[in-house]
């Protein structure tokens, strides 16, 4: 960017602002223009009485979003009728349940000012969010000039605080990104009704796909993404391409995420105090662990012990928990096979001759037994 660019994103206001985390793991194919304009009107939402809602006048828009006033209406027409055709929801294959709800009911664009109307019903998960979301620098998002960029930034920014390592299966990373279409039927038969999506499936199904050899998707893809973010945003990002069987295939992408602007003594206080547990913080995630980890029925004393042995990691017990759930193998003890791996860190999973891992990709996949708009915080997906 130029600096006079520089000087017009440095500028916005707000500059940082509250995003769902629910909608950030939402799963859709997106274009820059929506993913930026979606952003905007999340940072300035008005609320009136039930309604709620976002102005922006149509010169910022051009400015922001580098379009010509030639192509600008036709691009807001457009990205209007994608943003108002998006909904998200969840379905419970046990009590057969389902509710599923646009996230903007109406986009208007009238006398040189868009108007986004968010569903009502959403109202919790859009202003004064009290729980699960991510505060996002505008500016940071603004300058992105790529929507995996964008998307990739969002979702590594919503699992910040569970540490440094982020793993995401690969075939679950393309859906997030958008480099594969979850809006389709073929794909959405697969991804709804089920507790643990098969992401791997619904890549293989899907018509629309960008990039679908893996060195192409890594070189076009992963590569240039994070090399913009690492250029224009507050956080620096590498990563390891996890790979498993005889060929050495990839099945998922471990990023190592630091922030930019931490100092060394910094870090060392953020370290200890993720040791230092308190006894609440701990209950949670053994309960996470029994609603929204484990989907098997155990002793509470075996998710304790669980939970002791990963030193109270949850990213760890998911790692572990999904390379489970791949096995060929019927598992009879899964409280020890679970200890075992999380205590070998993986190895004698990884090194088995002919071990066949296919990611269940738990990431971002909870589901409860109960239907509410709490449940959207367990397992939202897009539709």
């Amino acid at each position: 960017m130029t600096n006079e660019k520089d000087e017009e994103l440095y500028m916005l206001n707000p500059k940082e602002f509250s995003k769902s985390n629910i909608l950030i793991g939402s799963k859709f194919k997106a274009s820059l223009t929506e993913l930026k304009i979606t952003a905007l009107a999340l940072s300035r939402i008005k609320t009136d009485g039930n309604n709620v809602f976002a102005e922006m006048k149509a010169s910022e828009l051009r400015n922001y979003l580098s379009l010509s006033r030639s192509y600008f209406y036709t691009a807001l027409d457009r990205t209007a009728a994608k943003m108002t055709g998006r909904t998200i929801g969840m379905s419970n294959p046990d009590t057969h349940e389902f509710d599923y709800m646009a996230v903007i009911t109406r986009a208007t664009y009238k006398k040189g000012t868009f108007t986004v109307k968010f569903n009502p019903e959403l109202k919790e998960y859009i202003t004064n969010i009290k729980s699960n979301f991510t505060k996002l620098s505008l500016p940071i998002l603004m300058s992105f000039e790529n929507e995996y960029t964008f998307r990739l930034y969002e979702v590594l920014k919503s699992h910040e605080y569970k540490g440094n390592h982020i793993s995401i299966g690969l075939s679950e990373l393309r859906f997030l990104l958008g480099a594969v279409n979850a809006e389709l039927d073929a794909v959405k038969a697969i991804l709804i009704g089920t507790k643990f999506p098969d992401y791997d499936k619904a890549f293989e199904v899907s018509p629309e796909k960008i990039h679908e050899d893996f060195r192409h998707f890594h070189e076009e893809i992963i590569k240039p993404t994070v090399d913009e973010i690492n250029e224009k945003s507050d956080i620096n990002v590498t990563y390891v391409l996890d790979k498993c069987g005889k060929g050495g295939k990839v099945y998922q992408i471990t990023f190592d995420v630091s922030n930019k602007y931490e100092t060394e003594s910094e870090d060392i206080v953020l370290n200890e105090t993720k040791i230092e547990l308190s006894d609440t913080d701990k209950e949670e995630i053994i309960e996470l662990l029994m609603d929204d980890i484990i989907e098997e029925r155990l002793k509470y004393k075996d998710y304790i012990t669980i939970a002791e042995k990963s030193n109270y990691d949850i990213e760890k017990v998911k790692r572990a928990y999904d390379m489970m759930k791949s096995s060929r193998a019927k598992i009879e003890n899964v409280t020890g096979w679970l200890l075992r791996a999380i205590e070998e860190d993986y190895d004698f999973v990884k090194n088995k001759k002919n071990s066949s891992i296919k990611s269940k990709n738990s990431f971002n996949n909870f589901q409860q037994s109960t239907l509410d708009i709490e449940a959207l915080e367990q397992q939202l997906i897009s539709n």
